[in-house]
């Protein structure tokens, strides 16, 4: 049965007033000298629950949703603390919806005969319950759950007790709403209101922390601050309430790109700040800043129509190379960040003097390639996959030259690396997934039956929105059949987020797009890719093929075959250059070969006329092959 109020008698232990009288002064005493919240409760809750004879006791405080949330528990079943730690529930639910509804404690010495009871709390092992409601001044805050587990309640609670219980409620009420006053200043002073990201007051508080770790460890730690290009435009054009949701998607963006140990801040405006924390090299430096640039690299519009294009210019410095304190640091790669955008943004750069003369040519080559891609001096070239043992190609890798008005035609040698990690790549890179997709789709209308494959770059499939960049280009190009469609990743690209890349290569997969680990052996990675990837294809380095003349190579090549083999993957050499190459690739079981000896890479209509002028002529059976 629940009683609105607990039965009362006047008489319980036995206990003299005063002595009860005395006991409440000691306890409220000792909790006015007590500041830290959860050691006030725990000697309030446990106060409350020795005045009744009960096991324990369990704040349990109202969330913005009209729920009632557990957050602190005394003396209570552990097993009863693990399952119901943070555990939420309807206001309105059992004797705390009872108690917050009439405002008065609610007993109920018989909780399982309760029709009041919660069957999971039943099932907990709870006996009886006291349920007083916590205020803070007149604003309900929650109820304060005194519990029996051992044993049941008694059918009367003394009323100078439960008095007392409630004087400790509504002191608890109050530290409690102190408490969330404290949280709620520390937010402010330390959390940027719009985005939610630590403010400049919290950056530079882990930055000092950041250099002393960083001494101890003889490890790097990077300052890089980004600023948007263009944000004056979004605000301009389209409104200040649009720039402010830019910025929160921004600060999202970049939360889904850096490392769990990295820290995103904002100071302000249009200005972020990543610190990037415990880094072995520049190299690990350089690609968490590749992924910022690729990930803050896109369209802002209205109404599905694409009106503005965000990027980002970052500046960054490193220390201990920049041996600076912290506000000079965030001076020092601000700087770098205002320099970046001067000569057009869109990528990263650096203070220090040393790596900024390493970076010198990469920044010219980033400015070259984004007017040559302004300009269409850019071009595919298809280089064939063909099947040795009959001959025929299967399918073909598509390749990007750069028809320079200076240089002349550029292999992606002379120029991918440069600018790997920049913005300026990752448009690069869509520029030739869709020129290939445009490709294959046009092969589909010919009906030739053949795959193409397509590198793409470490950071554009760890950065933001590669998939849903793929199915667009797919929608574009309705012939272009996705299972015919290849995505070859390097083997040494380092990738820090395998979930993430998993994910987005199994939503991949089920379009039928295939997953090709390129250059595999090279790396140190290789078998961990293969099992913790959806990869149904491996590419031999040429290198390995090259070097066959090696006993020790030749083993090598023939080992990489047996594990895709035993992994039933498909595998393909590259750099095939004679015919001893064909013929002792042929022999160890691998039969699509890709390299000069085939076909050099050739034009589109160039690959058309190959196809139809008999290339498997080229072609000289195993048996008859030199060597």
């Amino acid at each position: 049965m629940v009683h609105s109020h607990p039965s009362a008698s006047d008489d319980g232990a036995g206990e003299s007033p005063d002595r009860l009288f005395d006991q409440l002064v000691g306890t409220l005493g000792e909790l006015s000298r007590q500041l830290d919240f959860s050691v006030f409760f725990e000697r309030a809750a446990r106060a409350a629950a020795d005045l009744l004879g009960a096991d324990g006791a369990a704040l349990i405080v109202l969330d913005g949703s009209c729920h009632l949330q557990y957050r602190f528990f005394i003396g209570l079943p552990p097993q009863y603390e693990a399952r119901y730690r943070n555990h939420r529930f309807p206001a309105h639910m059992g004797t705390s919806g009872q108690a917050l509804r009439s405002g008065r404690p609610v007993f109920c010495q018989d909780y399982a005969a309760s029709d009041q009871a919660m069957p999971e709390y039943v099932a907990a092992g709870l006996k009886s319950n006291l349920v007083v409601p916590v205020f803070a001044g007149d604003m309900p805050v929650g109820v304060l759950a005194i519990s029996w587990f051992s044993h049941r309640a008694p059918e009367s609670l003394e009323r100078r007790r439960v008095a007392m219980v409630e004087v400790l409620a509504g002191l608890i009420g109050t530290a409690f709403h102190r408490l969330r006053l404290e949280q709620e200043l520390e937010t402010r002073a330390l959390y940027d209101a719009l985005t939610g990201l630590p403010n400049r007051s919290k950056l530079f508080a882990r930055l000092e922390h950041a250099l002393y770790q960083s001494r101890q460890a003889e490890r790097l730690t990077a300052v890089m601050v980004m600023d948007l290009d263009g944000f004056k435009q979004v605000n301009d054009r389209l409104g200040h309430q649009v720039g402010d949701r830019l910025l929160q998607d921004v600060a999202g963006r970049l939360r889904d790109v850096v490392r769990r140990s990295d820290m995103v801040a904002r100071l302000g405006g249009d200005e972020f700040v990543v610190l990037v924390e415990n880094c072995a090299s520049v190299a690990e430096i350089e690609h968490v800043a590749g992924r910022l640039v690729t990930a803050l690299n896109f369209g802002v519009g209205m109404g599905g129509n694409l009106a503005l294009r965000i990027t980002a210019s970052v500046g960054i410095t490193v220390y201990p190379f920049d041996d600076a304190a912290p506000e000079a640091l965030l001076s020092h790669a601000d700087a770098a960040m205002y320099e970046v955008k001067k000569t057009g943004g869109q990528r990263y750069g650096y203070f220090d003097a040393q790596l900024h003369r390493r970076i010198h040519d990469r920044q010219h080559i980033e400015l070259e390639v984004r007017r040559g891609l302004e300009e269409g001096e850019f071009r595919l070239v298809f280089q064939p996959v063909v099947d040795a043992q009959t001959g025929r190609a299967v399918g073909a890798e598509a390749l990007v030259r750069w028809a320079h008005p200076e240089q002349g035609l550029l292999g992606p040698g002379q120029f991918l690396p440069q600018i790997d990690g920049t913005a300026v790549s990752a448009r690069l890179g869509a520029w030739v997934l869709r020129h290939a997709v445009a490709t294959l789709a046009d092969w589909e209308r010919r009906g030739l039956g053949l795959w193409l494959s397509v590198n793409v770059d470490g950071h554009e499939l760890e950065g933001h929105g590669f998939a849903s960049r793929l199915r667009e280009m797919l929608r574009e190009h309705p012939d272009c059949d996705p299972s015919r469609l290849k995505i070859e990743i390097v083997e040494s690209t380092v990738i820090n987020d395998f979930d993430k890349v998993g994910r987005l290569i199994e939503e991949l997969a089920e379009l039928g797009v295939r997953f090709v680990l390129d250059d595999f052996g090279t790396g140190y990675a290789s078998i961990a890719y293969l099992r913790r990837l959806h990869i149904q294809a491996i590419k031999i380095d040429r290198g390995f093929v090259a070097a066959m003349e090696d006993p020790g190579e030749r083993a090598l090549v023939g080992s990489l075959i047996q594990i895709a083999s035993t992994l039933f993957v498909e595998c393909v050499a590259e750099g095939v250059e004679t015919a001893e190459q064909r013929a002792t690739l042929l022999g160890m079981g691998c039969r699509l070969l890709q390299g000069y000896y085939l076909a050099r890479p050739m034009s589109a209509d160039d690959f058309l006329d190959w196809l139809a002028g008999g290339h498997r002529l080229r072609l000289v059976p195993v048996s008859d092959a030199p060597g």
